[in-house]
Protein backbone atom coordinates (compact mmCIF):
# COMPACT_ATOMS: atom_id res chain seq x y z
CA UNK A 1 0.00 0.00 0.00
CA UNK A 2 2.47 2.46 -1.65
CA UNK A 3 1.93 5.61 -2.79
CA UNK A 4 5.12 6.53 -3.95
CA UNK A 5 4.84 9.71 -6.85
CA UNK A 6 6.47 7.71 -9.84
CA UNK A 7 5.89 4.38 -8.82
CA UNK A 8 3.41 3.54 -6.24
CA UNK A 9 1.42 -0.18 -5.49
CA UNK A 10 -1.23 0.22 -8.33
CA UNK A 11 1.37 0.84 -11.21
CA UNK A 12 4.04 -2.03 -9.76
CA UNK A 13 1.12 -4.55 -9.73
CA UNK A 14 -0.29 -3.70 -13.52
CA UNK A 15 3.65 -3.73 -14.11
CA UNK A 16 4.06 -7.25 -13.04
CA UNK A 17 0.91 -8.10 -14.74
CA UNK A 18 1.83 -6.90 -18.31
CA UNK A 19 6.07 -8.30 -17.51
CA UNK A 20 4.47 -11.80 -16.10
CA UNK A 21 1.61 -11.87 -19.09
CA UNK A 22 -0.53 -15.25 -18.79
CA UNK A 23 2.03 -16.31 -15.71
CA UNK A 24 0.67 -13.38 -13.82
CA UNK A 25 -1.75 -15.58 -11.77
CA UNK A 26 0.85 -18.57 -11.44
CA UNK A 27 1.81 -19.23 -8.02
CA UNK A 28 5.30 -20.86 -9.59
CA UNK A 29 6.43 -18.17 -11.04
CA UNK A 30 10.55 -18.73 -12.09
CA UNK A 31 12.74 -16.61 -10.17
CA UNK A 32 14.08 -15.46 -13.49
CA UNK A 33 11.57 -13.40 -13.90
CA UNK A 34 10.78 -12.29 -10.57
CA UNK A 35 14.36 -12.95 -8.04
CA UNK A 36 12.43 -12.61 -4.93
CA UNK A 37 10.60 -16.07 -5.89
CA UNK A 38 14.64 -17.42 -5.53
CA UNK A 39 14.68 -19.75 -2.74
CA UNK A 40 17.97 -20.97 -3.01
CA UNK A 41 20.97 -18.45 -1.98
CA UNK A 42 23.95 -19.66 -1.28
CA UNK A 43 25.56 -19.93 -4.52
CA UNK A 44 24.96 -16.23 -5.24
CA UNK A 45 27.62 -13.33 -5.71
CA UNK A 46 27.85 -10.79 -3.08
CA UNK A 47 25.14 -7.95 -3.29
CA UNK A 48 25.06 -4.03 -3.25
CA UNK A 49 21.82 -2.68 -3.19
CA UNK A 50 20.21 0.77 -2.10
CA UNK A 51 16.09 1.80 -2.00
CA UNK A 52 14.02 4.58 -0.99
CA UNK A 53 12.05 4.32 2.40
CA UNK A 54 8.89 5.00 0.99
CA UNK A 55 9.05 3.27 -2.62
CA UNK A 56 7.31 0.42 -3.30
CA UNK A 57 9.96 -1.99 -3.24
CA UNK A 58 11.11 -1.68 0.09
CA UNK A 59 10.32 -4.26 1.97
CA UNK A 60 11.24 -6.99 -0.86
CA UNK A 61 14.00 -5.44 -0.95
CA UNK A 62 14.91 -5.56 2.36
CA UNK A 63 13.63 -9.23 2.74
CA UNK A 64 16.01 -9.88 -0.31
CA UNK A 65 19.30 -8.96 1.40
CA UNK A 66 17.87 -10.55 4.45
CA UNK A 67 17.66 -13.94 2.69
CA UNK A 68 20.90 -13.29 0.86
CA UNK A 69 22.24 -12.84 4.15
CA UNK A 70 20.62 -15.93 5.93
CA UNK A 71 22.20 -17.73 2.90
CA UNK A 72 25.82 -16.56 4.13
CA UNK A 73 26.00 -14.57 0.90
CA UNK A 74 27.59 -10.91 1.61
CA UNK A 75 24.89 -8.38 1.61
CA UNK A 76 24.72 -4.62 1.80
CA UNK A 77 21.58 -2.37 1.51
CA UNK A 78 21.70 1.51 1.65
CA UNK A 79 18.08 2.97 2.82
CA UNK A 80 17.79 6.68 1.10
CA UNK A 81 14.77 9.04 2.66
CA UNK A 82 12.54 9.09 -0.74
CA UNK A 83 9.84 7.54 -2.07
CA UNK A 84 10.44 7.86 -5.34
CA UNK A 85 11.90 4.29 -7.14
CA UNK A 86 14.34 5.14 -9.66
CA UNK A 87 14.82 8.35 -8.18
CA UNK A 88 18.73 8.49 -8.76
CA UNK A 89 18.02 8.22 -12.46
CA UNK A 90 15.64 10.50 -12.75
CA UNK A 91 16.78 13.30 -10.50
CA UNK A 92 20.40 12.86 -10.42
CA UNK A 93 21.50 16.53 -9.53
CA UNK A 94 19.67 15.91 -6.24
CA UNK A 95 21.89 15.60 -2.82
CA UNK A 96 20.38 12.03 -2.05
CA UNK A 97 20.57 10.33 -6.02
CA UNK A 98 24.48 11.90 -5.85
CA UNK A 99 24.74 9.89 -2.36
CA UNK A 100 23.45 6.84 -3.98
CA UNK A 101 25.08 6.82 -6.95
CA UNK A 102 28.76 7.10 -5.32
CA UNK A 103 27.79 4.61 -3.23
CA UNK A 104 26.79 2.57 -5.71
CA UNK A 105 30.16 3.34 -7.82
CA UNK A 106 32.43 2.43 -4.62
CA UNK A 107 30.38 -0.93 -4.44
CA UNK A 108 31.14 -1.64 -8.13
CA UNK A 109 34.69 -0.70 -8.21
CA UNK A 110 35.26 -2.81 -5.12
CA UNK A 111 33.61 -5.56 -6.34
CA UNK A 112 35.43 -5.27 -10.01
CA UNK A 113 38.78 -5.28 -7.77
CA UNK A 114 38.31 -8.49 -6.13
CA UNK A 115 36.93 -10.23 -9.39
Amino acid sequence: DNHGRIWNTHRNHRGWRLYLRGDAKNENVSPYASPSRQTEYSNLPPCYTFVGEGEPFYAETLQYVEDLRKAGVPAEVDVYPTNVHAFDMLYPEEAVSRQAISAFERHFQEAMATQ
